[in-house]
């Protein structure tokens, strides 16, 4: 990436995105991405704004769609 200002802004929306994580883990009581997926899998509710929960549902569709061709271990990059 050579343009200073998109490379800002992308960084700006990874520190933002990792906080949003970060916020709905602490408020679902998970220590990792594991904890929470086993939540997810068990249909647990989910607590934390609804824009968060269903931005997270999505992310976990595609992880679940992706799982099935790639090692576990890249669920935790999604």
């Amino acid at each position: 990436m050579t343009n200073h200002h998109r490379a800002a802004s992308v960084l700006k929306w990874a520190v933002w995105e990792m906080d949003r994580r970060y916020r709905l883990l602490h408020a679902n009581h998970a220590r990792n991405i594991v904890d929470f997926n086993k939540k997810v899998e068990e249909k647990r509710p989910l607590k934390g704004p609804r824009e968060t929960l269903a931005t997270q549902a999505g992310i976990q569709r595609s992880c679940r769609s992706t799982a099935n061709t790639a090692a576990a271990s890249s669920r935790i990059s999604c």
